[in-house]
């Protein structure tokens, strides 16, 4: 199956799963403005493991290597500390392409200790889906190189699937659905109020 064949079936998987976001939502989160970012160079690979960086462990992987292939989607990129005072490089993507946000986190950004994405897929609009799909494919890839490709979208599909078919408690965290991939952590998280799917990367 091509890529693009795979693709598009994930999205008719994620898309049946999903609850639909109302359209306030995504548009409310399409209208964040943050400052400008420089294009990056394409960088060299990222490092299969996670590394140690002064006295944090990191992901082994620059924020150019992590943003590898989608760079020129990130429209906008900016320091945004956390509330417990980590640092932060929150960037918007493109939203004519993806509905959401890349978060790089860590004692220096640049060398992420954690990376997230927030992404909002609207059931309705088949563009937005498969570029969520192609950010997520595209920032595993960069991060876990080992990993197989179709494994990584399969594994991705099941459990986006499995986690709506959850129900959501009234108090707790939603349901999540992790694994450990050379010594790193992907987690999946399916806020079905807000019809996104949240998935952060971290070494374990």
């Amino acid at each position: 199956m091509t890529d693009t064949l795979m693709k598009l079936a994930l999205i008719g998987l994620i898309s049946t799963g999903l609850v639909a976001c109302s359209k306030s939502e995504p548009e409310a989160a399409a209208q964040t403005t943050l400052p400008a970012v420089q294009p990056s160079s394409t960088p060299p690979s990222a490092q299969s493991a996670a590394t140690v960086s002064g006295q944090e462990v990191t992901l082994g992987a620059s924020k150019t290597q992590v943003l590898a292939g989608i760079e020129d989607w990130v429209t906008t990129m900016q320091a945004a500390p956390l509330h417990d005072g980590q640092s932060r490089l929150m960037g918007q993507f493109d939203k004519e392409k993806v509905i959401g946000f890349v978060e790089l986190i860590g004692r220096n950004p640049e060398q992420p200790r954690k990376v997230s994405l927030s992404l909002f897929m609207p059931n309705d609009s088949p563009v937005h889906l498969l570029g969520n799909i192609t950010v997520y494919g595209a920032v595993t890839k960069n991060l876990f190189p080992e990993w197989n490709g179709k494994e990584r979208l399969d594994w991705f599909t099941k459990s986006v699937t499995k986690l709506t078919k959850k129900k959501s408690k009234p108090e707790g965290d939603p349901p999540s659905i992790s694994r450990v991939e050379n010594g790193k952590q992907i987690r999946v998280t399916v806020l079905k109020e807000l019809g996104m799917v949240s998935v952060e990367i971290e070494p374990i």
